[in-house]
């Protein structure tokens, strides 16, 4: 069963869910999350196959957060060098009607955003992809 939590204005989502979710003490080491809400401002990235890393695009003007999505995980490796990985996508539309989205990198919450986070049963992994410049599942 899961859990809403508030991310609260000019809190970054990102920055929240990794502080929920420290590498060496919580629980939670596996989950799925989704949410809504508003932003003052995102920054997009989009992978690039050829080039092996990501273009971005920051979004600096109020928007609607219609969704978002992602997995927590961690970095498969010693304990001490444990990450926890967060991989989020979201939507978003701006005031003209015309709708973004991607892979979000950094995304601040104005007036709030709602998340809807879901532990996993068991720890999940991810390692380093060196071909890829990518962290996949194992």
């Amino acid at each position: 069963m899961g859990r809403l939590y508030l991310v609260k204005r000019n809190e970054d989502v990102i920055d929240y869910l990794k502080k929920l979710a420290p590498p060496k003490k919580t629980s939670l080491r596996t989950a799925v999350f989704s949410g809504i809400g508003a932003l003052s401002n995102i920054e997009f990235g989009y992978y690039n196959p050829i080039s092996k890393g990501y273009s971005k695009l920051q979004i600096n003007e109020q928007i609607e957060l219609t969704s978002i999505i992602g997995n927590i995980t961690l970095s498969k490796g010693q304990r001490k060098n444990k990450q926890t990985l967060i991989h989020c996508h979201a939507t978003i539309a701006k005031n003209d009607g015309s709708v973004l989205g991607g892979h979000v990198f950094h995304a601040k919450a104005n007036p709030f955003v709602e998340l809807y986070i879901e532990r996993g049963d068991s720890a999940q992994f991810k390692k380093f992809n060196k071909a890829l410049n990518l962290y996949e599942l194992t």
